[in-house]
């Protein structure tokens, strides 16, 4: 083991500067602590000689600032050998290391918090905090990290449309679920989706006035448009019959979620 102090990532990782004699457990947990303090100290540090055993950071041609950290006794620790503190460069206004990964992980409480902030309002708080202005499509890219992890990757979430149609068909038994696609390569290619419940199916023959009402909207997000088919019921309320998102707005994707609601109402067009 080493016999130098230990870097601790968890009271560290924002505040601590780098001494000789410090060690990181890791090599990639050395060079996130160099991206933090490369962001913290507006200069945008190089990695030069970057394996697992050994690493040197240098900043700007001229600037004798400089990292060297080998590793200790052929284990996975790194001991800073190298400590040179000083700089002669001006602080940047720009940064490799803050990127949209990195802004992601540093503000995900406040946009978990408040899921509305303003692409304006996170750049103007990046800057306050680091004297740093992230470009519109950095912070874009962040607020879509963040969302991904809360909400999930939508991109996942299509992976998974299958199993949660044959879910559906399985514990509502006589619902209709057309999903249509094409082939990309061995991969299939996700196009419109036709989702009519059984319970909703029966309702409507049974209980509601024979008049049907369409809709289409377009939703918020990468998704795709939505035509929707409602009834009425007795106490003149709305009556869910049957939905599909579909890739674009067009007569035939109406004809198509027109032809299926159809067949399913019995009705002969």
């Amino acid at each position: 083991m080493p016999k130098g102090e230990d870097f601790r990532p968890e009271f560290d990782m924002a505040n601590r500067g780098f001494k000789i004699g410090l060690t990181f457990a890791t090599a990639e947990l050395f060079r996130k602590a160099v991206r933090i303090y490369s962001i913290n100290c507006r200069r945008e540090l190089i990695f030069m000689n970057n394996d697992c055993n050994k690493i040197r950071v240098v900043c700007e041609e001229g600037c004798p600032f400089v990292i060297h950290a080998s590793s200790v006794s052929g284990s996975t620790y790194l001991e800073v050998k190298t400590f040179n503190p000083t700089h002669v460069c001006s602080k940047g206004t720009k940064n490799i290391h803050a990127t949209a990964s990195w802004l992601a992980k540093r503000y995900s409480g406040q946009l978990r918090l408040n899921p509305n902030w303003t692409a304006s309002s996170f750049a103007e708080q990046v800057h306050q905090d680091y004297d740093y202005r992230p470009s519109r499509a950095t912070v874009y890219r962040a607020r879509a990290m963040v969302v991904d992890i809360v909400e999930g990757s939508y991109s996942k979430q299509y992976e998974v449309l299958w199993d949660s149609c044959h879910e559906l068909r399985t514990r509502n038994v006589g619902s209709t679920i057309i999903i249509k696609y094409e082939m990309e390569g061995d991969r299939p290619q996700f196009q419109r989706i036709y989702i009519y419940l059984a319970a909703c199916k029966k309702g409507f023959l049974d209980g509601c006035r024979p008049v049907v009402c369409l809709d289409g909207c377009h939703v918020k997000g990468p998704h795709r448009p939505v035509r929707s088919a409602m009834g009425v019921d007795a106490n003149n309320g709305m009556f869910p019959l049957a939905y599909a998102y579909v890739e674009i707005e067009s007569n035939s994707t109406w004809l198509w979620f027109l032809e299926l609601l159809s067949g399913d109402l019995n009705k002969k067009g």
